[in-house]
């Protein structure tokens, strides 16, 4: 299993693409697939370092594993912020996404290309630390 940790800062985001991009390669995933795993896993990230960590006392980092098991490429991210299950975030539905910009209400879309993007996406919380996984059938 391959690792990355970083500091969570947004300067820290370009570092975790990378490390996303590099598993799905090795994993075989085309560019299409590779392309909708790493905007998962950055706007998880990007909300993570946006809202978990405003009531965080001490600077935290977040965790990236990466593993192929099987039929499936797993990207596990783990983070000591505030706990938050993207699955219960209302997403905006088809007629939302059909209207205009100026018609929509702000928000919601980066959670939607997470959930949408990848075969499988859980989430759990452990009381300290957070586990967002992503996965993608090979």
């Amino acid at each position: 299993m391959k690792s990355l940790v970083i500091s969570a800062e947004s300067a820290n985001l370009e570092s975790l693409r990378g490390f996303v991009t590099a598993a799905a390669n090795e994993a075989g995933l085309g560019e299409e697939r590779r392309f909708r795993l790493v905007l998962a896993v950055d706007e998880i990230a990007s909300n993570i370092i946006a809202h978990g960590t405003r009531c965080v006392s001490e600077k935290t980092s977040i965790s990236v594993h990466a593993e192929t098991r099987h039929d499936r490429l797993r990207v596990i991210m783990e983070d000591g912020g505030v706990a938050f299950d993207p699955r219960q975030y209302d997403i905006p539905g088809d007629a939302e996404l059909a209207g205009s910009l100026e018609e929509r209400v702000a928000g919601g879309l980066g959670i939607y290309f997470a959930l949408t993007g990848v075969d499988n996406f859980y989430y759990e919380s452990d009381g300290t630390k957070n586990h967002s996984i992503f996965e993608v059938m090979l």
